[in-house]
């Protein structure tokens, strides 16, 4: 078996993230229309979508959507906290997910985390839940700033390797360069259907956005 990756490594890998834009899809049918606004967020890429929600909460400027389809996003994961989905990730290898900074305390134990791939819809069956070695943040973000640290960024890396099919579970084409001032790409993830400036009450997706 081979050795897990240095922290050396890591660090090389997690800022050669950050130069690039992982899975930007031109297609904007899987998110809502009002205000365009660039964010790192639960949805596990750096994107631009757009979003009904309050400009000022950098938190919920993301939300609602139409449900997607069984390979529609192959790179889309589903972080589970104690079995209940927390944050969304993109898998850029078939050990390593992207995520965002925030979605681990730290020091929480990573005994707590599951990553689960090739599942669309959380109720349903199939798919593969992987246990976590390891995560490792941006070492310039700030956690419980407000308002939100800038760099929100992580890679969390499996106990094990991902079986991709280039269908349901796949690693993310990685970018060749940044996207363009003001291109629109898409945003994925099981996050809150509606805003929750608007609806205090608000549910979270079962299915992928």
């Amino acid at each position: 078996s081979r050795d897990p990756p240095s922290p050396v490594l890591l660090g090389v890998v997690l800022f050669a993230l950050l130069l690039v834009c992982v899975h930007a899809d031109a297609d904007v049918d899987h998110a809502s229309s009002s205000a365009t606004t660039s964010a790192a967020s639960a949805s596990g890429t750096t994107t631009t979508a757009t979003s009904t929600a309050s400009s000022d909460n950098p938190w919920v400027r993301i939300v609602g959507g139409s449900q997607a389809s069984a390979g529609d996003f192959p790179p889309a994961v589903a972080i589970l906290k104690f079995g209940s989905v927390v944050c969304a990730g993109t898998l850029v290898s078939r050990t390593v997910v992207m995520t965002a900074a925030h979605c681990v305390t730290p020091g929480e134990s990573l005994s707590n985390f599951q990553v689960l791939a090739g599942r669309v819809n959380l109720a349903s069956s199939g798919g593969q839940l992987i246990s976590v070695n390891n995560f490792v943040a941006h070492p310039d973000y700030q956690p419980n700033q407000s308002p939100p640290s800038s760099f929100d960024i992580a890679l969390m890396i499996l106990s094990r390797s991902v079986n991709v099919n280039g269908f349901n579970s796949d690693v993310a084409v990685m970018a060749t360069s940044g996207p363009n001032a003001g291109e629109v790409s898409t945003s994925y993830g099981w996050g809150l259907t509606s805003s929750p400036v608007t609806d205090p009450n608000g549910q979270t997706s079962q299915n992928l956005m």
